[in-house]
């Protein structure tokens, strides 16, 4: 699944969200919205932009509202 640009209208179609691997953000963040977080790991690349660099990777179980529900504020359009 994925919410940037087309990716998200496909909508979640049938996934329940048991598993989300997220790339970026905060990790407070994902702890109210999770049951448990993992941070799994860092990406970095000396070839991308530096707003994409050094971002987390976050293993996230246990997701506190349906995925649908949650589903609808993740639109990321650029």
């Amino acid at each position: 699944l994925g919410r940037h640009n087309n990716y998200w209208i496909w909508g979640p179609r049938g996934y329940t969200g048991e598993l989300v691997i997220v790339l970026g953000g905060d990790l407070e963040d994902k702890q109210q919205t999770f049951g448990h977080v993992e941070v799994a790991d860092t990406v970095s690349s000396e070839y991308c932009m530096p707003y994409e660099n050094n971002l987390r990777i976050y293993v996230c179980r246990n997701l506190n509202i349906p995925l649908a529900e949650f589903w609808t504020g993740l639109k990321h359009f650029d």
